[in-house]
């Protein structure tokens, strides 16, 4: 087996990963093109000529699961996979699309944290896209402090349960 990875060559960290990732799979048997691309010419790969198999690049997002809408939901400009969809090609990616619609407009949290939930299920079940790295990162706080649970997304993300000691 045998694919080309291509990323930004700009981007020191994606390079430095992406060489990991093509000796990893070596040691597996897999060979890795490994091919660094300027940064206009990877996003017109991917979105406009379609011209990649696989591709290591950094999607951005908000502590709300909706403002990954534009990468999760089938129509959305940076759905990668299956890209351009008129409509879902596949039941899993109608579910996700319904999930975001009613997610969209759900005022309940306790609903709306159920709605993202099952998005997250699906995705893990489907995979469309891999996960590579979190950044690290290091948070100082009071210990006056209950139920803190920092994430990537800061200290705050589930503010509804953070209480104080005293």
């Amino acid at each position: 087996m045998e694919f080309t990875l291509l990323t930004n060559g700009d981007n020191q960290q994606r390079v430095q990963t992406s060489t990991i990732i093509m000796d990893d799979l070596a040691r597996l048997g897999i060979k890795v093109h490994f091919l660094p691309v300027d940064f206009n010419n990877l996003v017109t790969r991917l979105n406009t000529s379609f011209e990649w198999e696989t591709v290591l690049i950094g999607f951005t997002g908000t502590i709300d699961p909706h403002g990954g809408r534009n990468v999760w939901h089938s129509s959305g400009q940076l759905h990668v996979w299956n890209p351009r969809q008129p409509k879902p090609r596949t039941v899993w990616e109608r579910e996700i699309d319904d999930l975001f619609e009613r997610g969209a407009v759900e005022m309940d949290p306790g609903r709306r944290k159920a709605i993202y939930d099952r998005w997250q299920e699906v995705a893990a079940e489907e995979q469309p896209l891999i996960f590579t790295v979190n950044p690290a990162a290091l948070y100082a706080v009071r210990n006056r402090f209950g139920n803190l649970k920092p994430t990537i997304y800061g200290v705050f993300h589930n503010l509804e349960a953070i209480y104080t000691l005293d």
